[in-house]
């Protein structure tokens, strides 16, 4: 396991002139210094310890189960609207719903504080992605719910996987012996997703001994419904049956 090093201190080790840019300004004849941006906000992992696969390590949870679950934007409407939920944010939507919560995590985090529990993030990791994003993909996910934990926001980590090629690094940096949540939504139809997706739950299962699963999405046979609570997807439901 590594330890992170703050950003500033990583940066003392390569030359100055490599991340500093200098301008002149006529007008005022003085000189301005223009810090170099990280595209990769690599001071975000700050206080986080890393696995060998670079993935931030993420505490268990223990606390209460949600009483009901609602999709992110709909929880930042409620929040911009001033009112008052005590359903828990989760993130199986579209990914383009919540990348803002990457390009500004300390202002998402500060909203997110006021919820008695969210689950983690949920980019996507899908089989016919190229390794490289679905590693990157794993990474953003376990990246910002440790950021969250450290900023005192109660976090349901939340386990993605695509197929055994990802096994090592999806189910690196998550806790054993934990509450997890797991999302099946999208699969149902398609006999090679729910077959891996199965696979994938037996070896979480093998891996992170789960003291209880937070579930959203169609049941898939041979889940343990026993350590398994299920939540409705209010809006497909409102879809299928006109409530």
């Amino acid at each position: 396991m590594i330890m992170y090093k703050t950003f500033e201190k990583q940066l003392k080790l390569f030359d100055d002139s490599n991340y500093v840019i200098e301008t002149r300004d006529v007008s005022a004849t003085k000189k301005t210094i223009k810090k170099h941006e990280d595209p990769f906000r690599l001071e975000l992992l700050d206080g986080m310890t890393l696995t060998d696969y670079g993935m931030p390590i993420v505490e268990p949870y223990d606390g209460a189960w949600p009483t009901a679950i609602i999709p992110f934007h709909e929880a930042r409407a409620d929040y911009n609207r001033h009112v008052t939920t005590t359903a828990c944010p989760h993130f199986y939507i579209d990914d383009t719903y919540f990348t803002c919560v990457l390009k500004d995590l300390p202002k998402y985090t500060s909203i997110l504080a006021g919820f008695s529990v969210v689950i983690g993030l949920d980019f996507s990791i899908k089989i016919d992605m190229p390794e490289p994003v679905k590693m990157y993909h794993s990474y953003l996910n376990k990246m910002a719910t440790r950021y969250f934990q450290l900023h005192d926001v109660k976090v349901i980590p939340n386990v993605v996987w695509a197929d055994p090629r990802s096994n090592d690094y999806c189910f690196a940096g998550f806790p054993t012996n934990s509450v997890v949540a797991v999302n099946s939504m999208g699969i149902i139809g398609n006999p090679s997703s729910v077959f891996f997706w199965q696979k994938g739950y037996e070896e979480m299962l093998k891996r992170l001994h789960p003291t209880h699963i937070i579930r959203y999405g169609d049941k898939i046979a041979g889940e343990d419904e026993s350590i398994s609570t299920y939540y409705p997807n209010n809006h497909l439901n409102r879809m299928r049956h006109g409530r």
